[in-house]
């Protein structure tokens, strides 16, 4: 690919470092409260490379980050395994109707209704709460009835629009599910690892990595992760609503930019 040799031939160096760093910030946003596309994405195309191959360097870093935070996770014991193996069969059904809907709905005027929600939801969570979400067990009510809605109607968005799943992946677990931030953020990687799985295959089979730039991105998402995960496991809820705020942030602007 032309692109590609006038790329490395002219930015190898400057470029292998800020590749690195776009990948440790993607990684470091998303470990914490998704959203992490929002900053990898146009960074890869600001290099002038190609928009699907943008999105494929972009997945395969964050996949290989995301599986980073999870072990963290995981290993603090904030993963709940059951709520998973629960949650993911109907995030990938409602991902499944999401993308078979978009030769129905207009995915433009639905871009739209989001950008016009988004500050309303934002000032919602940015607002002082007399009382924080108190965590509770999952009930069987949640098991058969909760996480089966809330993982198919967030797997639906994911499939037909997609941006901003990972950051309202955790604030549906917080609310609806009653988890703290710190658990919501830590089982949201398990979808997000599903999804990004499954893209990644359609990259991978349709030959858009190009290995030899995606292997700086995906370093530095690992490491974002790693930092990223570390940090909102010791510091908590606070530091996770105060990334995700950022994140929804960038989402409400990217979305405006888009398609207002």
């Amino acid at each position: 690919m032309e692109f590609l040799s006038q790329f490395w031939q002219h930015y190898f160096f400057s470029a292998m470092i800020l590749l690195v760093i776009i990948g440790f910030t993607a990684g470091f946003i998303d470990s914490i409260a998704g959203g992490g596309g929002l900053f990898s994405v146009p960074g890869f195309l600001f290099f002038g490379i190609p928009a699907a191959q943008s999105l494929a360097q972009a997945k395969i870093s964050s996949f290989a980050g995301t599986l980073v935070a999870f072990k963290n996770f995981f290993k603090n014991k904030k993963i709940i395994l059951k709520f998973i193996l629960y949650g993911i069969p109907f995030s990938l059904l409602g991902a499944y109707l999401g993308t078979k809907s978009l030769m129905l709905i207009d995915k433009n005027a639905v871009g739209k209704i989001v950008a016009c929600i988004m500050p309303f939801g934002i000032i919602l969570f940015a607002l002082p709460k007399n009382k924080a979400v108190e965590e509770k067990k999952l009930t069987t009510l949640d098991y058969y009835v909760l996480i089966p809605l809330v993982c198919a109607a967030i797997g639906f968005y994911d499939g037909f629009f997609g941006p901003g799943t990972g950051s309202f992946l955790i604030l549906a677990f917080h609310y609806i599910l009653k988890m703290d931030l710190l658990k919501a953020s830590a089982n949201a990687k398990a979808f997000n690892l599903a999804s990004n799985a499954g893209a990644l295959y359609v990259f991978f089979v349709s030959k858009k990595i190009i290995w030899s730039i995606a292997i700086f991105p995906v370093i530095g998402n690992m490491l974002g992760n790693y930092a990223g995960s570390k940090m909102a496991i010791n510091q908590g809820d606070n530091l996770i609503r105060k990334i995700l705020f950022i994140s929804l942030g960038f989402l409400c602007i990217s979305l405006f930019i888009k398609y207002l």
